[in-house]
């Protein structure tokens, strides 16, 4: 699966010629593949009944507390795959205390994160063109970007059906508008 995952993530990086302009194709082409990748993680980690083998191993060294070899961490973005973390090899002896130093953006603290497994799950955001009425009620709503998570799109806009807004106003009268409502929000696992 990680040769398969770094073979996607060459490919990707490979065709970015200007990070600066991408067309939509590219932009849609990318979310979809990102897309993909981030599902067939998720349903590695979700797995039931999962042998020993797979998650049990032994130390190289009995003396250490904990080791870590080759560890990665991706991030998949509208604009290709950020390595926040790629390779990162280290181990702690017992009785002993580990630090890790660098500059500032080297991914210290992603290492970190991922060490104790809190990086956050895959999230998303939703962009809506709302109208609201003279009387701050909504009256329509239209998704201008999806997520790619139907479920969430459709909680977002009868959300935003149930919202009130105060009025806009133009020279002291109420008028209609149309809003742009971004709705964010975190995927987790249930």
């Amino acid at each position: 699966m990680i040769e398969k995952m770094k073979t996607l993530l060459n490919r990707n990086n490979n065709k970015k010629k200007n990070i600066g302009r991408l067309s939509a194709r590219e932009l849609a082409r990318i979310t979809r593949e990102n897309r993909r990748i981030t599902g067939e993680i998720e349903r590695e980690r979700n797995r039931k009944n999962v042998p020993e083998s797979e998650y049990l191993t032994t130390m190289n060294d009995p003396e250490n507390v904990v080791e870590f070899d080759h560890m990665r961490t991706y991030f998949f973005t509208d604009i290709g795959t950020v390595k926040a973390v790629d390779g990162v090899t280290f181990e702690i002896p017992r009785g002993k205390t580990v630090g890790v130093v660098g500059e500032s953006g080297c991914g210290k603290s992603v290492t970190a994160l991922s060490l104790i497994q809190l990086v956050q799950r895959p999230q998303g955001q939703i962009l809506l063109r709302v109208r609201v009425t003279e009387a701050g009620s909504v009256d329509s709503v239209e998704v201008i970007e999806a997520s790619g998570y139907p479920a969430f799109d459709s909680a977002a806009v009868r959300g935003a059906r149930q919202l009130r807004y105060n009025p806009a106003r133009r020279n002291g009268d109420r008028i209609s508008v149309w809003a742009r409502v971004p709705v964010h929000f975190t995927k987790g696992t249930t």
